[in-house]
């Protein structure tokens, strides 16, 4: 986690953020859990998870979108 997500998310149609793990802090990767928790502070209309793993990917209790492989996308 690191202040730069508000910058960089700021005034974004689209945030891709990488969300490798469902709960707690893990050097190098974010959880569902660290951005559920500032979701509402960064600055962009629509979040989309990628770089997942199986547990994130298996969740049925996440409410964000995912990325998948051949994911079609309509704006």
């Amino acid at each position: 986690m690191t202040d730069a997500l508000f910058s960089i998310s700021k005034n974004a149609d689209l945030f891709i953020c990488e969300c490798n793990y469902l709960q707690g802090n893990n050097f190098g990767h974010l959880s569902y859990e660290e951005i559920n928790k500032i979701g509402d502070r960064l600055d962009c209309k629509q979040i989309w998870l990628s770089h997942m793993s199986d547990e994130v990917i298996d969740s049925k209790s996440i409410s964000m979108n995912r990325l998948s492989d051949g994911l079609n996308i309509e704006f």
